[in-house]
């Protein structure tokens, strides 16, 4: 049985476009949520704002080693990699992603795989075309899944660029990569959309009504940060989540990692390995990418039937120590004593997020 619990649930308050966002047009069913009362009870101290950076800030990650990147960033396609693969090397991982870019107006607007519904034949398709055209220039790129690519490359690269999250429904002009080197990469993307453009692949999505994979999106690059971590320098005893970025945070400092079960019974039975537990609860974080606020809040009422409202309840009752973290800039720290601090009843204006 563990004794304390990290839960790691990016979005669950947000932050929400506050020009759409008008709290007398929520679904009555969010402000009902029990989630609400359980933050209120809670001590709250700063934490960081963020979801990938919350996670490297809870693992206590050192960026050091990234290539030419600012000092708060993370080489998250070594590390996606590294979860996905179980390989470690001393490559430059680079994610290349394959996106949907739309013109409106003066700019270009991306959308991610979430929105192209990608079969594994059309991304094997599209990479060994992209492959057969890049073999000249000794790069090749390889897929995880039909919306997760990659490629490495083994010599130092001066460049930076920005997380697809960060750009989904944006103008991507504002987005390009930056550096001495970058112009190679934009280069390098310029003849993808080219080749992506004339592609048979698209031809077919489009005649059925699906938006082509036109360009991919560079991001996440470099190095595998150091490895020599021991036994006493492990923050979590086990870490349950789907996210390549928890689970290679997790290989990287040699701890135990679960994948996501089902359900809330299975996580209760797999649970007992050590005691200190990470959960990571993502399912909210694409659509906050979108501002989607329709499909946030239905979204959040399956996660707290499905999870929350039922770890909550049994944190209490069985006086386990709970850190929630909704990336927000936040920590919640519950304990089973502040389940009487019933005159705090919390309502949801005190907690949701909005930004401009």
């Amino acid at each position: 049985m563990f004794s304390r619990l990290s839960l790691v649930v990016p979005g669950c308050c947000g932050a929400l476009p506050a020009k759409s966002t008008s709290l007398a047009h929520f679904d009555p069913a969010i402000a009902k949520l029990s989630l609400w009362s359980y933050l209120a009870r809670a001590d709250r101290t700063p934490a960081v704002s963020g979801f990938h950076q919350q996670l490297a800030t809870l693992f206590g990650h050192d960026s050091a080693n990234a290539v030419s990147q600012p000092a708060s960033s993370v080489a998250w396609a070594a590390l996606h990699h590294l979860a996905e693969s179980g390989e470690a090397d001393d490559k430059i991982w680079l994610h290349a992603d394959p996106v949907c870019m739309q013109a409106d107006m003066d700019h270009a607007i991306l959308f991610d795989a979430h929105s192209l519904q990608l079969r594994d034949d059309e991304a094997d398709q599209l990479l060994a075309e992209l492959n057969a055209h890049f073999a000249q220039d000794g790069i090749t790129l390889q897929r995880y899944s039909a919306s997760i690519w990659y490629l490495s490359i083994d010599t130092h690269t001066n460049f930076s660029t920005h997380a697809l999250h960060e750009v989904i429904g944006r103008n991507v002009n504002q987005f390009m990569p930056m550096g001495e080197d970058a112009g190679v990469w934009k280069r390098f993307m310029n003849e993808a959309q080219m080749l992506l453009h004339m592609s048979e692949v698209n031809q077919q999505r489009e005649a059925r009504g699906h938006l082509p994979v036109n360009s991919i999106w560079l991001w996440g690059e470099g190095r595998l940060p150091r490895r020599d971590y021991k036994p006493s320098d492990q923050p979590f005893d086990n870490v349950i989540s789907a996210n390549p970025g928890a689970r290679g945070l997790a290989k990287l400092r040699l701890m135990n990692s679960t994948a996501l079960p089902d359900n809330f019974s299975d996580f209760i039975r797999q649970s007992d390995q050590g005691s200190h537990v990470m959960l990571v609860l993502d399912a909210l974080f694409n659509s906050l990418s979108y501002a989607d606020i329709a499909q946030w809040q239905q979204q959040l009422v399956e996660l707290h039937q499905q999870w929350l409202q039922p770890l909550l309840v049994y944190c209490f009752q069985h006086k386990i120590s709970l850190d929630l973290y909704p990336c927000n800039g936040i920590r919640y720290h519950l304990q089973a004593r502040q389940r009487y601090r019933v005159w705090r009843r919390g309502h949801l204006h005190e907690h949701l997020v909005l930004h401009e």
